[in-house]
């Protein structure tokens, strides 16, 4: 992925069974930014939904003026 601003960036992860997991808050209480450039892992705790399924990835902008690109993603179980 590749975004100005890491902190304007929230990811969430949709089970089959409707379930979702946070994966990534939006902020850092700061007013700065970082840029996000390249691969990032992120691990989800307490998944308590099945791997079978179609599972979706849901990445959110919530700042204003810039834009990012989401390359690829991927996710294991």
């Amino acid at each position: 992925m590749n975004h100005p601003c890491a902190e304007d960036i929230g990811i969430s992860l949709y089970a089959p069974n409707g379930f979702y997991y946070p994966v990534k808050y939006s902020g850092s209480g700061q007013y700065s930014c970082t840029a996000w450039n390249g691969t990032r892992t992120f691990t989800v705790a307490n998944v308590l939904s099945t791997a079978t399924g179609t599972w979706r990835l849901r990445v959110t902008d919530y700042g204003p003026g810039d834009t990012g690109v989401l390359d690829s993603w991927s996710l294991t179980l």
